[in-house]
């Protein structure tokens, strides 16, 4: 049997670079892109894609602009946007499921406060706005997290009762995520390192401004926090993340990804 093929499209070269490696470490064939109209091309001639992945910010914004909005204005103000982009998830839905697709996987967000270009680009911020539970993770975007997989689940429920012979599969990350931040002995990391970890010194800032592709007048290396991974240059993986990443569980759990029963919430 061929490998199931996935097409990822992404803005984010950290994103491609880590949901690559997770699928590829599962005997899954992966295609990445950056955006969609690259996206587009390649299904002209690629016929064999069994599951797209993508990625979203909010309207006419990249995800370096929403991070600025967000820092100045407040992760609350965006909430506002969080039910049209359920809605337009749920009418993607309805328009595969009208084509025939009898199962379907959904993610829901991961923790955005924890993820690397969040805390880099409020270091330095009131202490406040971190997360109590880790000391890490910026608050206002974990709600912001938290509100819409609420949303998107509420959502799918809707859906499954309309569609009962519809296989619909929500995909939770950002309960795992937050476990090994907030427990990471429980996951094999030591206390000391844990899993939201200091890197070394990594040219990312200019001012208030993210490093960008395409951006080359980055001054003083700042120090970052990653999640399981080494710093936003395409480092690779500390040698206990790739022993981890290589135990026989971890075939277990693609597999389930690949396989998640009917109306399930993978954990």
């Amino acid at each position: 049997m061929a490998a199931p093929h996935v097409l990822i499209v992404d803005d984010a070269r950290v994103d491609r670079l880590v949901a690559s490696r997770v699928l590829g470490s599962c005997n899954i064939r992966v295609t990445v892109v950056e955006g969609p109209m690259e996206a587009l091309r390649f299904l002209a001639t690629e016929h064999d894609v069994q599951l797209i992945l993508t990625d979203y910010s909010m309207p006419d914004m990249t995800g370096y602009d929403l991070l600025v909005e967000v820092k100045v204005y407040h992760a609350h103000r965006f909430s506002i946007y969080v039910p049209d982009i359920i809605n337009t998830i749920s009418v993607a839905i309805e328009v595969l499921i009208r084509h025939g697709a009898t199962s379907l996987l959904v993610s829901g967000m991961v923790p955005a406060g924890c993820e690397p270009p969040v805390l880099v680009f409020f270091d330095g911020a009131d202490p406040a706005s971190y997360e109590p539970r880790t000391g890490y993770c910026v608050k206002e975007m974990n709600e912001l997290s938290i509100h819409h997989n609420s949303l998107l689940q509420e959502s799918l429920a809707k859906i499954r009762a309309d569609h009962p012979d519809v296989d619909i599969t929500y995909a939770d990350f950002f309960s795992p995520i937050m476990a090994m931040i907030e427990s990471p002995a429980k996951f094999g990391f030591d206390d000391d390192d844990g899993v939201l970890w200091r890197a070394g010194e990594v040219p990312l800032q200019h001012g208030d401004h993210v490093r960008r592709s395409g951006v080359h007048d980055v001054q003083g290396p700042v120090c970052s926090f990653v999640l399981g991974w080494r710093p936003l240059d395409g480092g690779g993986q500390p040698v206990r993340r790739r022993r981890l990443a290589h135990q026989p569980k971890l075939a277990g759990n693609c597999y389930q990804l690949a396989n998640g029963s009917k109306h399930h919430v993978l954990r």
